[in-house]
């Protein structure tokens, strides 16, 4: 049985599909229009939502009227890169969901390939070695590290545990410098005075296997650590 948000894209492409021809005489006029608003939509990245205004679905339709059109299967084409190159993006920052869904999209558009097989096992192994890096243990404790949530990019420190440099705020900033060391994040410490945000800078660095973190030290009463993207090479 349909999903309703399957049955709403299937009437919404016979609807692209068949009121074109209606409204016009021409069935190359009909195809040149879908293909003129699909370019658009790629254009401004709406791949495959929203779900009345995109992509995928008018290189669909112009595929339904003419099954071997060559600038529908090539826009096909260039969504499938598109949402694999954003997957592989989202892999190197660490993001491994992020990076799981895109590829999935990739699938039910143009099914399993090697391609696909191949961007999975790498999502599988880096994901494994950030969980097993995780398990590390704290040079000054034998508990293991918590999990820091890959699509997390603020992380507030508490000022009570700061001051008292609690095993607590150490386990956060080494499990944080964990994962800095993968992602190559770019790194903001916001510190109460500069004695604190050195030492912030101090206890990431030493789950950091000699990668020198590229970020900066800035004054705030609320002190925290913010992780944005890599800067460019």
């Amino acid at each position: 049985m349909l999903t309703k948000l399957m049955l709403i894209r299937f009437i919404s492409l016979f609807l692209l599909a068949i009121v074109p021809i209606i409204a016009q005489s021409s069935l190359q006029a009909s195809i040149d229009e879908l293909l003129a608003e699909a370019e658009q939509a790629l254009a401004k990245d709406r791949l495959t939502s929203p779900i009345d205004d995109n992509a995928f679905d008018r290189y669909q339709a112009v595929l339904l009227l003419d099954k071997g059109n060559e600038r529908a299967a090539m826009g096909i084409r260039n969504i499938v890169e598109r949402y694999m190159a954003m997957s592989q993006s989202k892999l190197k920052r660490g993001d491994f969901n992020a990076a799981r869904k895109l590829l999935v999209i990739v699938v039910k558009i143009n099914g399993e390939n090697a391609m696909t097989r191949q961007q999975t096992e790498a999502i599988q192994s880096a994901e494994l070695k950030w969980r097993q890096s995780l398990l590390a243990l704290s040079k000054n404790d034998k508990k293991p590290v918590a999990p820091i949530p890959r699509d997390q990019t603020i992380f507030h420190l508490d000022p009570r545990s700061l001051s008292k440099r609690s095993r607590f705020i150490i386990d956060q900033l080494f499990a944080l410098g964990l994962r800095v060391q993968e992602t190559r994040e770019y790194v903001l410490i916001y510190a109460r005075n500069d004695a604190e945000g050195r030492w912030i800078y101090q206890q990431m660095r030493k789950a950091s296997n000699g990668y020198r973190m590229r970020g900066n030290i800035k004054r705030h009463k609320k002190p925290r650590v913010v992780l944005e993207p890599p800067l460019e090479s």
